[in-house]
């Protein structure tokens, strides 16, 4: 049984089979999301006194990434350690996570007339989305990463 309260964070990132050690067993290393030798992507859960220790490993980036979400949602104390420029979308163009998306917000008339912003809503459908990367952009949702 894990003790949740020794956890500060959350992250998902890819592995590369480096090698085998002299009984047979995986060598396995973190590495970057474009490199061509991923065998597989981890989720992490940051210690509270500092590192990490992995959790749990799986076939793509899609179910870690539905994983490490889950555990968000039953323990918001665990925050998002993603590098900035990253999201949960795709450009569908280049593949970049260096998405921005465009979200509808709500707004309430004044007296006098004038809009006056309220709030974003955070669950609607994106409306417009921009690649910070190659520059394309679109109406409707980029891809996303789905389990």
């Amino acid at each position: 049984m894990i003790d949740i309260n020794l956890y500060d964070g959350v992250e998902v990132d890819p592995v590369a089979l480096v090698g085998r050690d002299q009984q047979g067993r995986e060598i396995l290393e973190r590495c970057e999301p474009g490199d061509p030798n991923i065998y597989c992507w981890s989720v992490y859960l940051h210690l509270k006194e500092g590192g990490v220790e992995c959790i749990s490993d799986h076939a793509n980036e899609a179910a870690a990434g539905f994983i490490a979400h889950a555990l968000r949602v039953a323990y918001p104390t665990l925050r998002p350690t993603i590098e900035p420029g990253w999201s949960r979308w795709a450009c569908p163009a280049c593949g970049s996570h260096d998405v921005q998306v465009s979200l509808p917000a709500w707004h309430r008339e004044s007296c006098s007339l004038e809009l006056q912003y309220l709030e974003t809503d955070a669950e609607a459908s994106v409306m417009w989305w921009y690649c910070n990367d190659c520059d394309e952009s679109g109406t409707g949702e980029p891809t996303e990463i789905k389990p």
